[in-house]
């Protein structure tokens, strides 16, 4: 019977969270996570172009209450997270801001 260390353990998992921020950071469409209060936490260079921004660090210094200042209907982020509080997951949703 065969055995991995928990370092070779913590390294392979180490770089499988590294592997899927590189895969969020560099895709062609905006992503981002917000606190529930609607602040930004982070936002991919996409997301940032997409809004006007030079950067993701300004994107994210700049919006402070993204209902009120990305969403075209406010209600629209109160249903969402609404909908992931109780499902813990968004299926098939978007919203136009």
């Amino acid at each position: 019977m065969g055995s991995i260390s928990p370092d070779v353990e913590d390294l392979a998992e180490e770089l499988t969270l590294n592997e899927s921020y590189r895969l969020l950071a560099n895709a062609p469409i905006g992503v981002y996570l917000s606190s529930p209060e609607g602040r930004f936490l982070y936002t991919n260079k996409a997301m940032a172009q997409m809004l006007g921004y030079a950067s993701s660090q300004e994107l994210v210094a700049s919006i402070h209450d993204t209902a009120s200042q990305l969403y075209a209907r406010t209600h629209d982020r109160e249903l969402f997270v609404r909908i992931l509080e109780e499902k813990r997951q968004m299926v098939h949703h978007d919203s136009v801001s």
